[in-house]
């Protein structure tokens, strides 16, 4: 049987994912460039495996000089790699990443 945790844990490991998602896309891009940014994290379990259902958007200035799309992908690999770090402190080795 898989490891259960807390709806809390996972509120806090959701939190924690925003964070750096958006800690990773700040640090990349100045607020003057930024129009929009949406970020929306939630972590189910399913047939015994830990889903990370992750959606990110943002709209910036052409003139910015970055690639929005490659930000968004690189900032929620990088929140993915802290969701697994978070779960393996909980016992959680698998857990799957969707993009939406």
């Amino acid at each position: 049987m898989g490891v259960e945790i807390t709806e809390e844990i996972r509120r806090e490991i959701c939190e924690k994912v925003v964070l750096a998602i958006s800690n990773y896309i700040m640090d990349r891009i100045l607020p003057k460039h930024l129009y929009v940014f949406d970020v929306h994290v939630d972590l189910r379990k399913e047939n015994k495996m830990y889903i990370l259902e992750v959606f990110a958007y943002i709209d910036i200035n052409p003139f910015a000089g970055v690639n929005p799309e490659k930000l968004i992908n690189e900032a929620i690999d990088y929140g993915f790699e802290i969701a697994k770090r978070e779960l393996e402190k909980y016992g959680v080795k698998e857990i799957k990443l969707e993009r939406v």
